[in-house]
């Protein structure tokens, strides 16, 4: 899932302020060209309110959808606004956001927000995985060590670089649109490209920072 994360908090409260609101979101992040049953793709359907979250039952055939049907807030009890007001702080934070902050915040207990935040990172993971960097793309590396003793830093050094992947219109942004971490074998692979297969789309223009 993605908010606008150009909303400020209290915007952000004010638009999501019940569950309704927040529902009327997803159902229009999950059939952003209206409602398309998910098993015969007919797209009339019938709404069932009495449950804690609306049930789309298609007219045809009769399958019940969800719009937080296979999301993180799927069989939640927790009010949808405060799983966006936590999304939402977990894109702005850039020291980190914790469950012990989430669980002052949204008045929960401690076990209850560390169990959104391991949903929200979960799905913010899986989300990265499947889309592409798309536009101008910028290429790095870095060097993750551990400290030792006696060790080379930068390149030349034993431990596996990483290579970073960002928009480039994201480099002087305080919060970059799209990131991707990938190991890599060394600094020149950066120039043959193989290892970003999968993390951008075809269209783009690549820009390496060597």
């Amino acid at each position: 899932m993605s908010l606008q994360t150009h909303l400020s908090k209290i915007e952000l409260e004010e638009r999501f302020s019940s569950n309704e609101a927040c529902e009327r979101q997803l159902f229009e992040m999950k059939w952003p060209r209206g409602f398309a049953c998910p098993r015969c793709g007919k797209n009339h359907y019938y709404t069932i309110s009495t449950r804690r979250h609306p049930l789309y039952e298609c007219s045809q055939c009769g399958h019940q959808a969800s719009a937080t049907a296979s999301t993180i807030f799927e069989k939640t009890h927790i009010p949808l606004p405060k799983w966006f007001s936590a999304i939402y702080a977990v894109f702005i934070d850039n020291a980190g956001y914790s469950a012990i902050q989430l669980s002052k915040d949204a008045c929960v207990s401690y076990p209850t927000a560390w169990l959104m935040m391991h949903k929200i990172r979960e799905g913010l993971s899986n989300d990265a995985q499947y889309r592409f960097l798309l536009g101008v793309i910028g290429l790095d590396e870095a060097y993750f060590e551990a400290p030792e003793k006696s060790y080379k830093r930068g390149r030349g050094a034993t431990k596996a670089p990483v290579s970073a992947k960002t928009p480039q219109d994201a480099l002087d942004l305080p919060h970059a649109p799209g990131l991707k971490l990938q190991a890599i074998e060394d600094g020149e692979a950066l120039l043959k490209l193989p290892t970003a297969e999968g993390i951008f789309s075809a269209e783009s223009s690549i820009l390496i920072r060597i």
